[in-house]
């Protein structure tokens, strides 16, 4: 499994106007890979290219996502990643709650 991280949308020039922007996204680059939803919205945009190709059918994936506080709306947000994913041809791979650190502290098994 491989998880990548969504590029930035914004310039490094736009960064360097906000002191630590740039810094903070080389090192959720590095250590994260956890984009915003413009982010999100336009890499899944890009993949048109591969989807016309063919290149995308029958392969896996997955999303998840995570919120500061309980009911941040985590479901809806990966629910609505589902559509596109099926659209683009993927296989749809649920991570459900399986694992212990998934729901942990929000009453979720």
């Amino acid at each position: 499994m491989r998880l990548r991280r969504v590029p930035e949308i914004v310039s490094p020039t736009v960064m360097a106007q906000y002191p630590g922007w740039e810094e903070r996204s080389k090192r959720m680059l590095t250590e994260y890979g956890a984009p915003t939803s413009a982010e999100l919205k336009a890499f899944i945009d890009s993949l048109g290219g591969l989807w016309l190709q063919g290149k995308l059918n029958g392969k896996a994936a997955g999303a998840f996502t995570s919120t500061g506080g309980p009911h941040g709306g985590n479901e809806t947000t990966v629910v609505s990643l589902y559509i596109p994913m099926a659209h683009l041809g993927f296989i749809i791979v649920p991570n459900g709650y399986t694992h212990e650190k998934v729901g942990q502290g929000h009453g979720t098994p």
